[in-house]
């Protein structure tokens, strides 16, 4: 998932967000989440071409992912590369790098960014039809604690674009992210 992201005029601190636990529904489950934030390279596809998806018929380029149509014969389109909707490619890569280690031992309170946890009162059905009991971990990440930077990303605390994709899973898993937002302060994000 990549968001262009819309900020007001104060520089942010942090990244909250809230998370269902997946191992109620997952209760083996290992990967990773990693989070990009800053100026994200438009052209997800790395073949140099601004197209679109679920689009008109018209003429296609050969790309080495396979035909595509270029945004320029596109009269309306839904979901393209330009998500800054300048209708231009940009392919900037200047970003830092947030890893969320997806593991049991991890998801203690204190650890891998977790500064909260709710026990749900209601039982959730699971997939094979059992009711269970689940949690809600709170995830705040300063952003001045990147694991990683791509590029010479600005550490004005403005960051452009929001990319989040995982990696290292066995198995397709769903995440329930819930109240994903931007804050200044610890203080303003306090429930």
């Amino acid at each position: 998932m990549m968001r262009m992201l819309s900020l007001t005029d104060f520089a942010i601190n942090y990244l909250d967000f809230w998370l269902v636990d997946l191992f109620t529904t997952y209760p083996d489950v290992n990967g990773k989440i990693y989070i990009n934030l800053g100026d994200i390279s438009e052209d997800v596809l790395k073949d140099g071409l601004l197209s679109a998806e679920n689009t008109v018929p018209g003429t296609l380029t050969q790309t080495v992912w396979g035909n595509i149509l270029p945004l320029s014969n596109l009269l309306s389109f839904t979901s393209h590369e330009t998500i800054n909707h300048n209708n231009l490619l940009d392919t900037l890569n200047n970003y830092f790098e947030y890893t969320i280690d997806i593991h049991k031992e991890s998801f203690l309170y204190g650890m891998n960014y977790i500064v909260d946890y709710r026990n749900s009162n209601n039982n959730i059905i699971l997939e094979d039809g059992h009711h269970a009991k689940s949690k809600f971990y709170h995830f705040r990440i300063p952003l001045s604690g990147f694991t990683a930077q791509t590029g010479t990303p600005s550490d004005t605390g403005h960051p452009k674009f929001i990319r989040i994709y995982l990696t290292g899973f066995s198995t397709p898993v769903n995440l329930r992210f819930i109240n994903m937002f931007l804050s200044e302060s610890v203080q303003e994000v306090i429930n």
